[in-house]
């Protein structure tokens, strides 16, 4: 069925029928493991110090896991050019994150933080991201223009370039069947896909660490004793391949263990000695009796107030 008017009940309708299309196309799974993806890279960044903890210096990139979590959620409403509107700003916004850790957490970038600086334009961060040798590296095989040129077309919906870009011409495609709720969705998953593949492939090559798949609990005991160094805790190799391909994989893993910071802090890793199995478990359950003292202090708490 075609809806003209985006009133409650159509898009509530086109939610339910996306829903459950997604589910049959098994599409739904890939999309929240990548949106759960860029909330990981968000949380991954190194911390140099404890009080820089707070410094802002992932904020941009979790802004862009807020925007393709609205951006999923506006589209299955029917709301498609809005959608792709927002996945154009979670894209800008995960590139920036990038062109921030290359540019450093400066005055400037404590400007914008506090809306006092205007954000860069795009050539500006294209130019920055390449004076990173890993991205350099990477550009000179895979050039990261060519992503950007692909995902252009994000660009003509949010500044509406005439009819084909614009909800009207969503409508017309709708009503004379060139089209379906279902193709749209398939068109904003696809272009999704591009966009996680773009940043997690930028964030990789910052922080290479990132891109191997390291033993935290082996050396550490726990996630919450590992350090912040810009590893990810936990294995995400098989989205990675997914998302990049084994090809690109293996080809920023190579970078990654010919660079200078990323050799030296696992050779840091690797001086601590392995943990037995038993360690291990009493650090865990340690964990776990701090966590119910947590829970039970909070309640008690919450009685109290109540």
């Amino acid at each position: 069925m075609v809806f003209l008017d985006k009133n409650y009940s159509t898009a509530i309708v086109t939610y339910e029928s996306l829903s459950i299309f997604e589910e049959e196309e098994k599409l739904q799974s890939l999309i929240k493991e990548d949106i759960y993806l860029i909330f990981v890279l968000s949380q991954s960044y190194p911390v140099e110090n404890t009080t820089d903890f707070f410094n802002g210096s992932n904020f941009a990139m979790m802004e862009a896991h807020h925007e393709f979590k609205s951006s999923y959620e506006i589209t299955k409403f029917g709301f498609f050019k809005q959608g792709l509107m927002s996945l154009r700003s979670g894209l800008d916004l995960g590139i920036l994150s990038t062109y921030w850790s290359i540019v450093g957490n400066n005055a400037t970038f404590k400007d914008w933080l506090r809306a006092r600086e205007k954000t860069p334009f795009s050539k500006v961060i294209q130019k920055n991201l390449l004076t990173n040798p890993n991205i350099n590296i990477f550009n000179e095989r895979y050039s990261i223009k060519d992503f950007l040129d692909k995902l252009g077309v994000l660009h003509d919906y949010v500044h509406t370039k005439g009819v084909p870009y614009s909800t009207f011409g969503e409508f017309q495609k709708l009503a004379r069947s060139q089209e379906s709720n279902e193709t749209l969705f398939e068109r904003w998953c696809q272009l999704f896909q591009e966009c996680v593949q773009l940043i997690v492939i930028l964030h990789l090559l910052k922080f290479p660490i990132a891109s191997l798949n390291y033993d935290f609990i082996k050396k550490f005991g726990s996630y919450n004793n590992s350090p912040f160094c810009g590893g990810l805790f936990g294995d995400f190799q098989e989205n990675f391949i997914r998302l990049i391909g084994q090809e690109k994989l293996d080809f920023i893993q190579k970078i990654a263990r010919e660079d200078d910071e990323t050799v030296g802090l696992l050779e840091w890793l690797n001086s601590h000695l392995d943990l037995s199995q038993e360690e291990i478990d009493m650090i865990v359950t340690e964990e776990h009796k701090e966590w119910e003292e947590q829970e039970n202090m909070a309640k008690q708490i919450k009685l109290k107030t109540e």
